[in-house]
């Protein structure tokens, strides 16, 4: 009797403290505080308190973190509430369930979404009271089963997509997204009736989404004859943007361009989306090219103040590569320009086309000075044209770097002075004193960017132009310190890139150890190489090496030096012209040549450039055997690789230029918008890369770098020293300090140029 008694004062007890600590609480407070929103307070008064059964507790908890973002913690708070509670109130249900959801969502946690949706509509399913979380989690459902298979989908895992997309609309059967990824997924599978089947109804039914409509019908009409689109088209309502899209569809690709572009205009406007709905259509019919571009044209002519248009344009250029018909092109779209040129409004537009114009035509053609002269002289004309645009400090920023590149310096000074004074912009005064810089004379630039930096102490780009110039002067220590400045505070990616690159020079001090310093020597070999359609693919060795001249002192002005080196055959380009010697029957360069330095420009470097013959080489470092082939609609990349050593780097670029990817194997480790790579620990790589068959396309192979560097430290004494790694020489003279550890890069790259042969 008495062991029952402390059992019923034991229970008493813990139902006391628990009251207790509810009103230590002060429930109602929170309550308030929440309804003020005052989420803070609330996380102030509860956080750390044992609210662990107490659902409405957990709620205000979770959702106050939720609403501050507090994320991780909302997350937990709620996943509490929902598992391991009894919740009676419907509002809390709602609220809670909408905060994880989109918690869930925000981290793309698919899973989680279904794990906790089903969950709670097992649990509620026969509950009237909460007959309104229903819809918020099949909703859910069908969202997460659909994203699931469309990842599915997207691996070319059709089966599994199917069957999670059939999932996604048992939650959420009328969900028109979910039906064109299904009906995508059945005509991969070659299941054309199911795949109509559910094209018809995203036709039918859906009145403003274009995104699923374009594909949708694309889809259809591939697979279906004539008198089936006439069909469906009435059952559709003109009005509707459904039929436009499908009528215009029809009307393009029986060559009525003109019409097809006005059925969509109106749509257009009506929905402020600038050509987007119309770009959409004709970028799956039409490829732009040469066979293409008069529909492109009349795109132009339609939406001129569409974004595409530069892309577009400069597309266009780099498709069609005959003069002949470059000119063609060229004067077709001066043409539309001069069309559109009659609405005095739109001279911006025009001068904005009139510079993707020259900047397309230049694209491939700046090999001389009289190139450059000439993309100069172009935009010379258009700013005298068009004196009042809003591009002209554009136009002259250009035409300033067009000089820049042909060391036309004074030329480069007086075309940012003018810009600066017309302007306002104290910061082209640093474009002038760049070119100063460029000149070798390093008092007048370091003048005129110390008077800069007085009017804007913490110029990043000032700054790195100084320590370059101090670097120059063998200031070294005051350059160092600039730069560790700039490193230390300047966010600016270009800025800290243009630091990493200064080990691209001579020689670079990295870093001030204790003791000493860094000096970085960088060796490149690079083979720039191309393939050719199948049955045809040779390797292919592209050379170019470029001869540097840096006077290693003032004192020091004449250096001679002689360039031997084997050819297999006799064309080739070279700056300035080498003698070609025949000896026992072989070709040889044989260049000799001396050079003397202006003492008062010693910073100035000679360059001499040959650029070999192309000539079919074999790799030492790696057999690569490539083909591709068509199976089931779909264009297959393959990519054999044997390496001879470890510790390759193969990076693929513009891998989607092609067209849509499907699939890649094996998964790279890395993979960021248009560029994919792996790291290659075995000695052998086989890649296939799947892209959906482009009818328009014959053959296509993307960009692919394979690159290894190898690095060695060597410490030496502070002697004068002379170091050679080949041909390359660098003599150490005593601005050195006291100790020096040199750290020697070996870089070697092979690159596969892209190559697109259209029909």
């Amino acid at each position: 009797m008495k062991r029952y008694c402390f059992l019923i004062f034991l229970f008493a007890f813990f139902i006391i403290l628990n009251l207790q600590s509810q009103e230590k609480i002060n429930l109602q407070n929170v309550r308030n505080e929440f309804r003020r929103k005052n989420f803070q307070a609330v996380i102030r008064i509860l956080e750390g308190e044992k609210i662990k059964e107490n659902p409405e507790l957990l709620y205000y908890l979770g959702i106050s973190h939720y609403n501050i973002k507090n994320y991780e913690k909302a997350k937990n708070y709620i996943e509490d509430l929902i598992f391991k509670t009894e919740i009676e109130e419907p509002y809390i249900l709602n609220e809670s369930l909408r905060a994880i959801f989109d918690i869930y969502r925000q981290n793309r946690n698919f899973d989680d979404i279904i794990k906790i949706g089903e969950y709670v509509l097992k649990k509620i399913e026969n509950k009237q009271k909460f007959s309104s979380s229903i819809p918020i989690i099949k909703n859910n459902l069908s969202f997460a089963y659909r994203e699931i298979g469309n990842i599915y989908l997207r691996n070319r895992n059709f089966n599994d997509a199917i069957s999670n997309l059939l999932t996604s609309l048992n939650y959420n059967p009328d969900d028109l997204k979910t039906k064109n990824l299904l009906g995508e997924a059945y005509y991969s599978t070659e299941n054309y009736e199911k795949a109509k089947e559910m094209f018809i109804d995203v036709i039918k039914n859906e009145k403003n989404n274009f995104w699923i409509l374009i594909p949708s019908i694309a889809y259809y009409r591939e697979m279906s004859e004539q008198q089936e689109r006439e069909k469906l088209l009435t059952f559709l309502q003109e009005n509707h943007l459904s039929y436009k899209i499908f009528k215009s569809f029809e009307m393009f690709s029986t060559g009525n361009y003109e019409e097809g572009l006005k059925i969509l205009k109106e749509e257009e406007i009506k929905k402020n989306t600038n050509g987007d709905i119309t770009f959409n259509i004709i970028s799956r019919i039409f490829p732009c090219d040469f066979s293409s571009y008069r529909v492109y044209l009349n795109f132009i002519k339609f939406f001129p103040e569409s974004t595409r248009n530069t892309s577009i344009i400069m597309s266009l250029f780099r498709a069609i590569t005959d003069e002949g018909e470059q000119n063609l092109f060229v004067t077709d779209f001066e043409n539309i320009i001069d069309e559109i040129a009659k609405d005095e409004k739109k001279k911006d537009i025009i001068v904005n086309f009139y510079m993707n114009i020259i900047e397309g035509k230049f694209e491939r053609k700046l090999s001389s000075i009289d190139d450059y002269i000439e993309k100069i002289k172009e935009y010379e004309k258009l700013i005298e044209k068009y004196p009042e645009s809003k591009y002209k400090e554009e136009i002259l920023k250009r035409i300033g770097d067009l000089y820049s590149k042909i060391d036309e310096y004074d030329k480069v000074k007086e075309i940012y002075k003018k810009i600066a004074e017309e302007f306002k912009k104290e910061e082209y005064n640093l474009k002038i004193a760049e070119s100063y810089f460029k000149e070798g004379d390093l008092e007048k630039a370091e003048e005129i960017v110390n008077n800069f930096l007085l009017k804007d102490k913490n110029n990043h780009r000032a700054k790195l132009l100084l320590s370059k110039i101090y670097i120059e002067k063998r200031e070294l220590d005051k350059a160092m310190e600039i730069i560790y400045d700039i490193v230390k505070n300047s966010k600016d990616r270009d800025i800290l890139r243009e630091i990493e690159n200064l080990k691209s020079n001579i020689f670079e001090a990295r870093e001030i150890l204790e003791e000493g310093i860094l000096v970085f020597l960088r060796r490149f070999d690079n083979y720039s190489t191309r393939l050719v359609p199948p049955d045809e693919i040779l390797f292919l060795n592209q050379q170019s090496k470029e001869i540097e001249f840096y006077p290693f002192s003032e004192q020091r002005q004449e250096t001679e030096f002689k360039l031997k080196y084997k050819i297999d055959q006799v064309n080739s380009l070279t700056q300035p012209y080498v003698m070609i010697s025949n000896q026992d029957g072989k070709y040889f360069y044989l260049w000799e040549d001396k050079v003397v330095l202006d003492k008062n420009k010693y910073r100035q470097k000679n360059i001499y450039k040959v650029f070999y013959p192309v000539k079919e080489i074999a790799s030492y470092d790696f057999k690569f055997n490539g083909n591709v082939e068509v199976v089931d609609n779909n264009y297959i990349l393959n990519l054999n690789f044997t390496f001879f050593e470890d510790n390759w780097e193969l990076i693929v670029k513009n891998y989607r230029n092609y067209g849509e990817l499907l699939q890649i194997e094996p998964l790279p480790e890395i993979q960021d918008r248009n560029l994919i790579v792996w790291h290659i620990k075995n000695k052998s790589l086989n890649i296939k890369i799947f892209y959906r068959e482009n009818k328009n396309l014959i053959y296509y192979f993307p960009e692919i770098e394979i690159r290894k560097k190898s690095v060695t430290e060597k410490q030496f004494q502070p002697e004068s020293k002379e170091i050679i790694i080949d041909n390359f020489e660098l003599k150490i003279e005593n601005f050195v300090p006291s100790f020096v550890k040199l750290i020697e890069e070996y870089i070697k790259i092979y690159n596969f140029s892209e190559r697109i042969y259209r029909k």
